[in-house]
Order: C-alpha cells, then sequence, then structure tokens
C-alpha cells in the first residue's frame, strides 16, 4: 500500500512538473518574441537618437556662425557710427565754405 500511494505521490509530482515545465516553455517563448520586439526598437531608436544628435550639432554650428556674423555686424556699425559722428563733427565746425 505504501509503494502504492509513493507511486501515486511520484505520478502527481511528475504531472505537476510536467505542467510547470510547459508553462515555462510557452513563457520562454512569449519572452523571446518580447526580446526580438525590444531588440528592434531600441536600435531604431537609438539610430533616429544619433540623427536627432547630428542634426543638433548641426544648429549649433549655425547658431555659432550666426553669433558670430551679429558680432562682427554690431563692430561694423559701431565702427560706421563713429565714423559718421567724427564726420558730422567736421561739417558742423566746417561747414561748406
Amino acid at each position: 500500500m505504501a509503494d502504492l500511494n509513493r507511486s501515486l505521490q511520484s505520478r502527481k509530482l511528475l504531472a505537476q512538473i510536467t505542467e510547470d515545465s510547459n508553462r515555462a516553455k510557452a513563457k520562454l517563448v512569449t519572452h523571446k518574441e518580447k526580446y526580438s520586439t525590444l531588440q528592434n526598437e531600441v536600435q531604431t531608436l537609438e539610430q533616429r537618437l544619433q540623427f536627432i544628435q547630428q542634426e543638433l550639432e548641426n544648429k549649433r554650428n549655425v547658431v555659432k556662425a550666426t553669433q558670430k556674423e551679429i558680432d562682427e555686424l554690431n563692430v561694423k556699425i559701431k565702427y560706421e557710427e563713429e565714423k559718421k559722428l567724427g564726420l558730422c563733427i567736421r561739417y558742423v565746425r566746417n561747414p561748406l565754405s
């Protein structure tokens, strides 16, 4: 009788282990599919990020170049204003004779 009970208990355990193993295999397939999908999404996002970073760097360079032009134009305008002021002073001192 004890052998029969052990045999039945072993059969139950075997059935549970087999069931657990089958569930784990099904989960493994699902997780592998999810992993593959996520891996592709990550690669796509990394490519997009790389493109965006390059675009950002290009925009920064344009901003720097524009700032340099602004600075140069400000210097030129200041010089022209000083030159104009000097001409006005000369004219006031020596109007057209």
